[in-house]
């Protein structure tokens, strides 16, 4: 229904069902991977990391900093010209 709280096991089993339609369940893409490339890629955009943190409701800061280190690490290779 409109305008209430998402039930997050149903999100997940819809997610679930998508996935097994367009058959990438088996490529190891799952919702829980889909929430990591939107925090990637938000800190490769330029957001703080504290504003990612707060975005995905980490309570530290340091949580979101694992994704970070793959941020950090892309552009390393990317100034580089390791590609």
């Amino acid at each position: 229904m409109l305008g209430r709280l998402l039930n997050l096991d149903s999100v997940s089993k819809g997610f679930a069902i998508l996935a097994w339609m367009v058959d990438i369940k088996g490529k190891g893409i799952s919702l829980h991977s889909c929430r990591h490339i939107g925090a990637t890629q938000t800190l490769v955009a330029g957001s703080d990391v504290r504003t990612v943190a707060a975005f995905l409701g980490h309570a530290s800061a340091a949580t979101t900093l694992v994704v970070g280190q793959v941020v950090t690490a892309t552009q390393g290779r990317a100034v580089a010209g390791d590609w």
